[in-house]
């Protein structure tokens, strides 16, 4: 028998990990929890949020009569108390929870620092420039509007 990340399991560790040492389990977790949190952002500001979807595109509101919220968005949405963004970030949550131990076993706490700042930094400023760039050109020849007290 050979043990593998979750117990032990003969000769066939399939289901469990891959040669790279990655969790299955967790990978497919991690696609469950990126797609609710998709799911969230997408009925939350997308549908529900219009004037922010106004702002932020700068462009105006799609009305409701005319574009309503179509039904597959609202079947989703069947229970109300159910919010698809806290169960996607509360899911990461767990797996990291799950995961990094079996990370630190391999490297040293500084290690793994490192290499997380390393993986995570460089998409996290592509997206971010990317994002500023998609308002920069959006906003051409449309300043935002500022909002002052008159005296």
């Amino acid at each position: 028998m050979r043990k593998c990340a979750v117990g032990y399991k003969e000769n066939n560790t399939e289901g469990y990990m891959h040669g790279n040492s990655r969790i299955d389990f967790a990978n497919t977790l991690r696609g469950f929890a990126a797609l609710a949190v998709v799911i969230s952002h997408y009925y939350g500001v997308f549908w529900t949020n219009r004037a922010a979807v106004e702002a932020i595109a700068n462009a105006p509101a799609l009305p409701l009569e005319t574009h309503a919220i179509p039904d597959y968005i609202s079947w989703l949405h069947l229970f109300p108390i159910f919010n698809w963004g806290a169960f996607g970030v509360a899911l990461f949550f767990i797996i990291s929870g799950f995961v990094i131990p079996f990370s630190l076993q391999k490297m040293s706490w500084i290690g793994f620092s490192i290499g997380r700042i390393l993986r995570i930094m460089p998409t996290y400023f592509v997206g971010f420039s990317v994002t500023l760039l998609a308002i920069l050109v959006s906003s051409q020849g449309n300043p935002p509007e500022t909002h002052r007290a008159e005296k």
